[in-house]
């Protein structure tokens, strides 16, 4: 009868759209696997450059720090032998006042000398 062919109609109908609903639904999970696959996949490469410039960071940090030891420990070392230089700066200042006046005596003594020579000169 005409009601039993619509209904046949309408569970082909159905049939197909269940078959549809499943491809949809098969379709859905496979796209959302590939989504979360290619998440996981930026995730990691993501992680993986920031560690990779976290890395770089550190090699630059730790080459700023070892030059900066390396310049404390210059300063400190200039900074010595300018204490080293300022000493011997001193004892060469203390050793020149000691010439000048060594110098001093020896020029009153010429001069004394001199004098003593014209004197003998005036009385001959």
């Amino acid at each position: 009868s005409a009601y039993q062919l619509k209904l046949v109609k309408l569970m082909n109908s159905m049939t197909i759209i269940r078959r549809d609903l499943d491809y949809i639904k098969t379709n859905y999970r496979v796209a959302r696997c590939e989504r979360i696959v290619a998440e996981r996949h930026s995730a990691k490469e993501n992680t993986r450059i920031k560690n990779h410039y976290e890395s770089e960071l550190n090699k630059i940090r730790n080459t700023f720090l070892r030059m900066a030891e390396q310049g404390r420990k210059e300063t400190r070392r200039l900074r010595k032998e300018v204490s080293q230089l300022r000493w011997a700066s001193q004892e060469i200042g203390a050793e020149l006042k000691i010439l000048s006046n060594e110098i001093q005596e020896v020029d009153d003594t010429i001069g004394e000398s001199e004098d003593l020579t014209q004197a003998d000169a005036i009385i001959e």
